[in-house]
């Protein structure tokens, strides 16, 4: 498995690099609040880097839609 999640990571940073450079965002810092290890590796192998995106995403979910809203 070990292999395996190595090409996965790999191919799913090398996935985002060509998504990021077609939208013109490249060279920024990525945030990420939850991920593998061998992710991180995958990153690093390609000089990305990484920011705690914990805060982040704590603060979107604190926001609420109105259908949010209505349900409770």
């Amino acid at each position: 498995m070990g292999n395996r999640c190595r090409e996965i990571s790999t191919r799913l940073v090398a996935d985002l690099q060509t998504v990021l450079g077609e939208a013109g965002v490249t060279g920024e810092q990525i945030a990420i609040d939850r991920v593998d290890l061998e992710l991180v590796l995958a990153f690093q192998r390609e000089k990305i880097q990484l920011i705690d995106g914990k805060p982040i995403m704590e603060r979107a979910r604190s926001v609420k839609s109105l259908v949010e809203i209505e349900m409770r």
